[in-house]
C-alpha cells in the first residue's frame, strides 16, 4: 500500500517512489512508467506485461486498462529493451495494426509481408524467402485473373519475376497443386483475412486465427457470429 508522497502500481499495488525515477528528463534514471490511461505500472509488472504480449498468440499489444496499447518508445525507455526485443515487438505490432494482412503464400514460410513490400497493388514480396504473393487471392503471384480462394490463376510469376512458359506436355503436379488437393481431402480451410490454412480437429466452428481474425470454419465467413446454422 502506497504512503503519502508515493504512487501505486495499478497491477500489484506495490508502492512506487517518484524520487527513484526520472521525472525531469534526466539521463541518469529510468523514466517514470506513466501509461496513456494515467495509471502507473512498476517495472517488474511492466516487464511481465511486455513479455506476455510478445509471446501472445494471436498477438495482443501490451496495454493497461484501455484499448490503446503502450507506446513502444515508452517500453523501450522504461525496460531498457534490447534492439532484438524492440525489433520483434515492432514487427508484431505492425502485423497487428495492418488493415489488410498479407502473408507469404508458401506454407513453408508464411511470413507476414508489411505494406512497404507490396508492389503496385497487385503483388507482395516476402523479405524472408523473396517469393511473390498475389494480394488479391493470397496465392503465388500470377498474371491474369485469380482463381478460387487461395488457388490463384493465370500464368505464375517466378521468384525473380520471370514468366514460366506453358508446356504442351502434361507435367507432374507442382507442390502447390499437391497441397491444394491435400487440403481439399483433409477439409482444411483458409483464414478469410490472412489466407493461412487452418485444420480443425475438434470443437465448434469458431476459429481464432493467429492473425487475430475470428471466423466460421464451416462457411469461412468473418467475423464469427450468428450468421446461420453453421455458427451453432
Amino acid at each position: 500500500m502506497a504512503t503519502h508522497g508515493e504512487l501505486e502500481c495499478i497491477i500489484c499495488a506495490s508502492p512506487i517512489s517518484p524520487s527513484t525515477y526520472d521525472t525531469h528528463n534526466s539521463l541518469n534514471k529510468t523514466p517514470l512508467p506513466v501509461l496513456p490511461c494515467g495509471h502507473i505500472q512498476c517495472l517488474p509488472c511492466l516487464r511481465r506485461n511486455f513479455t506476455i504480449s510478445l509471446r501472445s498468440l494471436p498477438f495482443q499489444p501490451a496495454r493497461c486498462c484501455g484499448r490503446d496499447g503502450i507506446e513502444p518508445s515508452l517500453l523501450r525507455a522504461c525496460l531498457a529493451l534490447s534492439s532484438r526485443e524492440s525489433h520483434a515487438y515492432r514487427e508484431k505490432l505492425a502485423e497487428h495494426d495492418a488493415r489488410h494482412k498479407v502473408y507469404c503464400f508458401d506454407p513453408r514460410c508464411s511470413a507476414f509481408i508489411p505494406e512497404a513490400l507490396r508492389v503496385g497493388g497487385r503483388t507482395a514480396r516476402c523479405r524472408r524467402c523473396w517469393a511473390r504473393t498475389c494480394l488479391r487471392c493470397g496465392a503465388k503471384a500470377h498474371f491474369g485473373p485469380c482463381g478460387e480462394l487461395g488457388e490463384g490463376g493465370g500464368t505464375e510469376i517466378g521468384v525473380q519475376g520471370t514468366v514460366k512458359g506453358e508446356s504442351k506436355q502434361r507435367k507432374a503436379p507442382s507442390d502447390d497443386e499437391r497441397f491444394r488437393r491435400l487440403s481439399k481431402e483433409k477439409g482444411w480451410k483458409p483464414c478469410p483475412n490472412c489466407k493461412r490454412w487452418v485444420e480443425k480437429t475438434d470443437g465448434c466452428n469458431h476459429i481464432a486465427c493467429l492473425c487475430g481474425t475470428h471466423f466460421c470454419y464451416r462457411c469461412g465467413r468473418a467475423p464469427y457470429g450468428n450468421h446461420g446454422e453453421c455458427a451453432m
